[in-house]
């Protein structure tokens, strides 16, 4: 895995975040980062893509929706970074525990990537594993369609949680804005309009970049 820019690497600050709709009893809020350290990280991030990418802009497919507010940032940095949004929905949960397997519930429309350079963005990578199922997933939903593939597929990320990916992401990885270690739980975006990184579907609207700390069983 050989990043084309070098990420911000976050850790946990004294600052801490009292109150929130989302927080329950005994939750503290770390903060990581601040808004214009996310948005440097991130505007970093977009001018590696975009010398990367050069006079081809890639199709973006976001994983929604934990990298809804990731692409967004991103498109708001460069309006251009682009050629066309198309994305794709992945669930890791049943609502209630985590699955064993991620699913794909909704593919963006296969004649639409056929032949193009494409960017997976995701919000936060922890194992690797939805990652992997989204490329393998393109590459085998054109294949169903009975059309070519993507020409090429690659990925970007918010965060990378660091020693934590039980796959080898190669080459399908090649650009993160910030790392975080392999026990924190990020939370947050940078931005209240944009839905950010959750915990059971929380803080999607919650500013800077926090862990969030729980009580111990």
């Amino acid at each position: 895995m050989n990043l084309i820019n070098r990420p911000l690497a976050l850790s946990r600050r004294p600052e801490t975040l009292g109150t929130h709709p989302d927080l329950r009893p005994g939750e503290t809020l770390i903060q990581m980062a601040d808004n214009s350290e996310v948005m440097g990280a991130l505007t970093l991030m977009a001018i590696g893509l975009r010398d990367h990418f050069g006079a081809e802009p890639p199709v973006c497919v976001p994983i929604m929706r934990g990298a809804a507010g990731t692409m967004d940032l991103l498109n708001k940095v460069d309006p251009k970074l682009f050629a066309n949004i198309r994305p794709m929905t992945i669930s890791t949960t049943d609502g209630q525990r985590r699955l064993p397997q991620p699913r794909i519930l909704q593919y963006p429309n296969p004649t639409e990537l056929m032949g193009e350079r494409v960017l997976i963005v995701d919000g936060v990578i922890d194992t690797g594993h939805t990652l992997i199922v989204a490329g393998d997933g393109l590459t085998r939903n054109a294949k169903d369609h009975d059309v070519p593939p993507p020409r090429k597929i690659e990925s970007c990320a918010a965060v990378l949680k660091l020693d934590a990916a039980k796959h080898d992401l190669g080459e399908l990885l090649i650009a993160v804005a910030m790392t975080a270690d392999k026990d924190d739980w990020v939370v947050g975006i940078g931005d209240p309009e944009h839905d950010g990184f959750d915990l059971s579907d929380r803080f999607r609207d919650l500013p800077a970049v926090w862990h969030i700390q729980t009580p111990s069983p």
